[in-house]
């Protein structure tokens, strides 16, 4: 297994979406956005449970899958928007889960429910979804006998 491999297949999965197709897909929080309509991040947030066993430390990773929109002016924009959010929810899901163990970099993986919301970011506003990818590695560390 590979930490390195496994971010690769995160990335791959977030490029190869088409519905709808990110502009830009990004490894780390963004600080800013760039300029263009969809944009998708992923970035590493932290461990969620630890188990040990008499050899081995079982662990859950997190990374956070955000994307982003800007807002369209006009009313039938916005529904559009909407629309286009709901798909990528599905699309962008569905993705992970048909490489759950991502290229075999993780031993599984679950997903917790999206929040769709707004961001700011340098001034400018965002429709957002995001959600966590909980990576499960049962293999994660060795204990020495």
């Amino acid at each position: 297994m590979s930490r390195a491999g496994a971010v690769t297949t995160i990335k791959t999965i977030l490029e190869a979406n088409s519905s709808p197709n990110f502009q830009v897909v990004l490894i780390g929080e963004p600080l800013s956005v760039p300029s263009g309509d969809r944009v998708c991040a992923a970035w590493f947030t932290g461990e969620s449970a630890k188990t040990k066993t008499l050899n081995k430390i079982m662990v859950t990773q997190i990374w956070t899958i955000r994307c982003y929109w800007r807002v369209p002016a006009s009313a039938k924009g916005r529904e559009k928007l909407e629309l286009e959010i709901w798909d990528a929810c599905r699309a962008v899901q569905s993705g992970f889960y048909g490489d759950a163990q991502l290229g075999g970099n993780v031993t599984d993986l679950d997903i917790s429910l999206a929040a769709v919301g707004w961001s700011d970011i340098g001034g400018n506003t965002f429709r957002t979804i995001s959600f966590n990818l909980e990576l499960q590695d049962l293999e994660a560390e060795s204990i020495a006998p």
